[in-house]
């Protein structure tokens, strides 16, 4: 479970990113919203990219648990889909693999 303490990891330093932004901020933002959106696209990153390292080591089920707690939009469905499609094929779950790979 070492990529899973990597994943933490990315996330502490993406949040401490986004309050040290939001701290050195003169004025408050103009749309809230706007900043919510942008936090989920960093923790999506941020997934995204523990996810890759873990699949990388061979640790699929790290990699699979991250993976599911991404919310996919337009933005990351198909890497997504790629990455669980990925898994499967190291699984040898062909038909699994083919139907993410198609979602693409």
């Amino acid at each position: 479970m070492g990529s899973l303490r990597l994943a933490a990891s990315a996330l502490v330093v993406a949040a401490a990113l986004l309050a040290g932004a939001a701290v050195a901020a003169e004025e408050p933002p103009e749309d809230p919203q706007s900043e919510e959106t942008a936090a989920e696209a960093l923790s999506a990153a941020a997934l995204l990219e523990a996810a890759r390292a873990a699949l990388a080591q061979g640790e699929l089920e790290d990699a699979e648990f991250l993976l599911g707690g991404i919310e996919p939009d337009a933005a990351t469905r198909d890497e997504v889909d790629f990455l669980h499609g990925t898994i499967a094929m190291a699984r040898e779950d062909w038909q699994g693999a083919i139907g993410r790979f198609r979602a693409m």
